[in-house]
């Protein structure tokens, strides 16, 4: 039985076994065969139960990629091996780098940065399989730096200041072109605006991508299909309503910002954004439909953006949406939602030219979710959320529940099995 995306409990169909000659059993005790099937019927049910509790329950329950730990802030990233390794910021503003499960539990480096500022942390893993993060700091005379370390092993084993000055900067972002360059995004304010500012740090580039007319400007997402092919999307306003903006970089140049989103009588905030295998992004949003916050879509066409499409349709509250590509085709949507009934972690995947009913990876959550990122590594999808002061992650086997998000009532499909390799203390931390 299945109780959401990827958290699914398997019912066995082995042969009952045939009872002992007589209805003899080892120990001299006596039982007919009816009462040995109910016996194995009630140890079936217990077992369904533990696995659903390991699925569903308390921190300390095993399960692939699971990671449960206090924090304010977390980006999951599969590493060179297929590990998933999880970028996590405590709150004292120390970020770690987390491996979800070894022999002995979740692994936690040193603290690699100590003190960045809460203006926000970017991390991914490039091509190469390097993983680099970006973050702000503040510095003395209230200088803020945007800082871009390179990691390995668990380690920032190189990072250099890409900005400082008095200007306020946050919400960086970054990702990387075909030959594992790294580019940033981030909002730096100048003289009462807002700029979304982008820089490709191997060639020295560097453009403020909006105009003087912007009102504001938030939460750049930047994503590079190649060293002249790079969209970032943001939160902005230039009249009335926050609206989804972007610019695409095609040719050497940056176009004008346009809105993504075509219904603009609502304020639209918080996009995410990933790239398919053909170099087109898929961004996700969360827009107010006048009764509540939904969640909404669009890619990347010859022509320009596509119409928005709608994702999420309920009563409740649906925020924080988070994006990844299955083996760079089939986009994924993941995203908050709070209402009557609580907060959960919810889902969608786009199979058949359609987003699929949203389904429910993890409820029961205590306080709002907040903090939703996803990354995917063929079939696998790596997550990470925060709910209640705590950071919690796992990894989901895509292949094995698709057909239970293309049909809610097909059979069963097959255990989720942890086909990630997860990495020890000595590989991670030398």
């Amino acid at each position: 039985m299945s109780n959401g995306f990827g958290i699914t409990a398997v019912r066995t169909r082995r042969q009952s076994p045939r009872p002992p000659a007589g209805g003899r059993l080892q120990g001299g005790f006596r039982l007919c065969y009816s009462n040995l099937i109910k016996m194995k019927k009630y140890v079936r049910f217990l077992a369904l139960f533990g696995i659903l509790a390991a699925l569903t329950g308390p921190a300390g329950a095993r399960e692939a990629g699971r990671i449960d730990r206090p924090g304010r802030a977390g980006i999951p990233v599969f590493g060179r091996a297929g590990e998933l390794i999880l970028i996590a910021q405590d709150d004292q503003g120390n970020l770690s780098f987390v491996a979800p499960e070894s022999a002995i539990g979740p692994v936690e480096s040193a603290p690699v940065v100590r003190g960045a500022a809460p203006l926000g942390i970017a991390a991914k893993a490039a091509p190469s399989g390097e993983i680099g993060a970006a973050w702000i700091r503040t510095g003395r005379n209230a200088v803020f730096e945007l800082v871009y370390g390179r990691a390995l092993d668990g380690r920032i084993v190189e990072s250099r200041t890409v900005q400082a000055t008095t200007d306020a900067l946050f919400s960086p972002d970054v990702d990387y072109d075909e030959a594992s360059n790294p580019w940033l995004a981030w909002v730096q304010g100048a003289e009462g605006r807002q700029e979304i500012v982008v820089q490709d740090l191997a060639r020295g580039r560097i453009w403020v991508v909006n105009g003087p007319e912007d009102g504001s400007a938030l939460t750049p997402k930047i994503v590079v299909a190649s060293a002249q092919k790079a969209w970032v999307i943001w939160t902005g306003r230039e009249a009335g309503c926050d609206q989804i903006m972007a610019a695409s970089f095609l040719s050497g140049s940056w176009s004008r910002p346009v809105p993504v989103n075509r219904d603009a009588r609502f304020p639209h905030m918080a996009p995410a954004a990933s790239l398919d295998a053909l170099g087109r992004p898929w961004v996700v949003w969360s827009v107010y439909d006048g009764d509540d916050y939904e969640i909404y879509g669009s890619f990347w066409t010859e022509e320009g953006w596509s119409g928005e499409e709608r994702i999420s349709d309920n009563g409740d509250s649906d925020m924080s949406p988070a994006i990844a590509l299955v083996k760079g085709a089939t986009p994924v949507a993941v995203w908050a939602k709070t209402g009557p009934a609580g907060s959960s972690l919810c889902a969608s995947a786009r199979l058949d030219g359609r987003w699929s009913a949203e389904t429910t990876i993890v409820a029961g959550e205590a306080g709002p979710v907040r903090s939703v990122s996803v990354t995917a590594l063929g079939d696998m999808v790596g997550l990470s959320w925060g709910a209640g002061g705590r950071l919690r992650s796992r990894i989901l086997d895509f292949s094995e529940v698709a057909a239970a998000i293309r049909d809610p009532a097909a059979p069963e499909p097959a255990p989720v099995r942890p086909t990630a390799r997860i990495i020890t203390p000595k590989e991670m931390y030398r």
